[in-house]
């Protein structure tokens, strides 16, 4: 039997964090419909990507784009 493949290691900042430690916060980008739709009405928008971002070191460790992530977000 093959050994099992092992999981990859999650990305992380180079202070150590990866995208699910407490510091890490998701910043959601949206367009410019989205961006009129919040300011205006309130109203909840998908975003276009979320960039979840180290506070300490400015370093973006994730990118998501994929549209069932966007869809759970908002």
């Amino acid at each position: 039997m093959p050994d099992p493949v092992p999981a990859p290691e999650p990305k992380r900042c180079p202070c150590g964090f990866d995208r699910h430690h407490g510091l890490i916060r998701p910043e959601p980008k949206y367009g410019l419909m989205g961006t009129l739709a919040l300011v205006f009405a309130g109203a909840g928008a998908r975003p276009l990507r979320i960039d979840y971002r180290c506070p300490r070191c400015n370093t973006v460790i994730e990118t998501v784009t994929d549209p069932d992530a966007l869809r759970a977000f908002h």
